[in-house]
C-alpha cells in the first residue's frame, strides 16, 4: 500500500491504479459523510461521485498543509452542501427562546440510546435540521461557518440546531431501545 505522499504524487501524475487506490481508500468513509447530508442512498452516491470528480480535478492544488484525507473530506462536505443549495432547500428561521435548556438535557439522555437508533433518528429529521446538526456536531463547524456555507443568519443556525436536538429527543423518547 502506498503512503499518502506516494499516492498523491502518482495520482497527480495520472496513474490510474493510484487513482483507483485513492478512491478505494477514502470512498467508504466519504460515502458515510454523503449519507448524512442526503435524503437517499442514490443521492448520497451521486454526491460522492461529484466529489471525487472534483477531487481528481483539483488534486494538483492540494497544498499539503494537512492530511490528504482531511482535504478529501472537506471537498466531500462542500460538494454535499452545494448539492443542497443546488436543490434549493429552504432553511426556515425559528425562535430560539423556546429551545433554551434543551441542549444539556439532550446531551445527558442521548448516551442511553443505541447508536443505530440515533443514526436512524437523525436520518428522519427534516433536512435543514439534519444538515446543521451534522455540520455542527459531527463536522465541527461553528455557527458562523454554517451561516456562511448555507447563506443563513448565525441565529438561524443556532435555532435550527436547538430545534433539531429537541425534535430528535422527542423522537428518541418514543422508542424503548436503550443501551444497558
Amino acid at each position: 500500500m502506498l503512503t499518502e505522499e506516494e499516492l498523491y504524487q502518482q495520482c497527480v501524475a495520472g496513474n490510474r491504479n493510484a487513482q483507483k487506490e485513492l478512491f478505494d481508500r477514502y470512498s467508504p468513509k466519504m460515502l458515510g459523510i454523503c449519507f448524512r447530508y442526503s435524503r437517499s442512498s442514490a443521492e448520497a452516491e451521486d454526491v460522492l461521485q461529484d466529489a471525487f470528480i472534483r477531487i481528481f480535478r483539483y488534486l494538483p492544488t492540494f497544498k499539503k498543509d494537512g492530511s490528504l484525507e482531511g482535504w478529501v473530506r472537506r471537498i466531500v462536505v462542500n460538494t454535499a452542501l452545494n448539492n443542497i443549495k443546488k436543490n434549493k432547500h429552504v432553511y426556515d428561521e425559528m425562535e430560539i427562546d423556546s429551545a433554551r435548556g434543551v441542549e444539556s438535557e439532550m446531551e445527558s439522555t442521548i448516551d442511553n440510546y443505541d447508536s443505530k437508533l440515533i443514526w436512524d433518528t437523525m436520518q428522519q429529521l427534516p433536512e435543514g435540521y439534519r444538515v446543521i446538526l451534522n455540520m455542527y456536531a459531527i463536522e465541527g463547524y461553528s455557527h458562523r461557518e454554517i451561516a456562511e456555507h448555507l447563506n443563513i443568519a448565525e441565529g438561524t443556525s443556532r435555532s435550527q440546531l436547538l430545534r433539531a436536538k429537541m425534535l430528535m429527543q422527542r423522537m428518541l423518547e418514543k422508542h424503548e431501545i436503550y443501551v444497558k
